[in-house]
């Protein structure tokens, strides 16, 4: 599951709104969908936050491709 999945499905969940998983995360909306929709990676802080906020464990795979 990627990290925009997670956050999709932890949003449903708790009946909240894109606008409203932003402002929880102190980012703007455009911002919180592109990281939903997994079109960027957060930086470290963001990723901090949004791990305490939702409790989401995340595993880091690095791929290498030759």
């Amino acid at each position: 599951m990627t990290l925009g999945e997670a956050l999709k499905l932890y949003r449903l969940k708790n009946n909240l709104l894109q606008k409203q998983m932003a402002y929880l995360l102190g980012i703007s909306k455009e911002y919180y969908c592109k990281i939903e929709n997994d079109k960027i990676i957060p930086g470290r802080k963001l990723i901090q936050k949004i791990t305490k906020l939702t409790g989401i464990k995340l595993n880091f795979r690095i791929v290498v491709k030759r």
